[in-house]
């Protein structure tokens, strides 16, 4: 069987100069087959799905929402370890009175981080 392939392309591919097609003959194959323009129509396409893959402004925030929630548990967390660490018990009103200050600032760094990463993604892949 291998023996058979190996005779098979060895066969069809034939090296010399009457192979050799004039550049002028290659332009009329490519145009009246059409595959220049069906690569162009493709490019164009292409560049339309990146234009609708822009997210709006619900999946920005719920992509962000998705950092936004853990990073705010984790700092609420780091307050309780804080207060623990010198034998305090935190009270609701320490821990409110760091988070009300602390989340809405890491809200805004979140969001703007995760639009800027989704946008230079989109910029890279196209």
């Amino acid at each position: 069987m291998v023996r058979q392939r190996k005779t098979k392309t060895a066969a069809t591919v034939s090296t010399g100069p009457h192979d050799e097609i004039p550049e002028d003959e290659q332009w009329r194959l490519i145009n009246e087959s059409g595959v220049l323009k069906q690569l162009q129509t493709t490019s164009l396409d292409q560049t339309n799905t990146v234009d609708d893959s822009d997210f709006s402004l619900a999946e920005e925030i719920f992509d962000a929402a998705i950092y936004i929630i853990p990073i705010s548990f984790l700092l609420l967390l780091m307050e309780i370890l804080i207060h623990l660490q010198y034998g305090k018990h935190p009270s609701l009103n320490a821990l409110t009175d760091r988070m009300l200050p602390g989340v809405p600032i890491i809200s805004i760094c979140v969001f703007y981080t995760t639009r800027h990463k989704k946008r230079k993604e989109n910029d890279l892949s196209a």
